[in-house]
């Protein structure tokens, strides 16, 4: 008696998922597309993130900082769809009905907004104070 193991046909899902096997390996033209893709997805109406881009196009949204670091074409491309993003973001926390404190969490953390306090000093001013340093004692 002779045992055969059958193994299970892999499908396109699996090949796709499947830790093994090489990386993917994009090309300054596919890179290029991409940096076009993500520029159109950031200009239509409902779309705000890039990392939604990302995801739609099954793509490691870190890779966008390895991509502008390989070609200055999708450097250009990933600024322009900040841009593009932050401009967005604006006009949503000026239209009436929105929720501005999210808008607002929304731009510190995709665009780099930062709370900024001034303090200002309304008291008397401070007498001045001498130090005197004496050499060898």
């Amino acid at each position: 008696m002779k045992l055969e193991i059958i193994k299970p046909e892999r499908t396109e899902k699996d090949k796709i998922n499947s830790k093994a096997g090489r990386k993917r390996k994009y090309t300054k033209d596919v890179i290029r597309q991409i940096g076009k893709e993500m520029i159109d997805f950031m200009k239509k109406d409902g779309n705000y993130f890039l990392k939604e881009f990302a995801v739609k196009k099954g793509i490691n949204a870190q890779r966008f900082s390895e991509f502008a670091k390989i070609d200055s074409e999708f450097r250009d491309s990933l600024q322009k769809a900040k841009d593009i993003q932050e401009v967005k973001l604006v006009r949503l926390g000026i239209d009436e009905g929105r929720n501005a404190a999210m808008v607002i969490f929304m731009l510190k953390n995709v665009a780099g907004y930062k709370d900024r306090t001034t303090l200002e000093h309304t008291g008397e001013e401070l007498p001045e104070i001498r130090f005197m340093v004496r050499k060898g004692e």
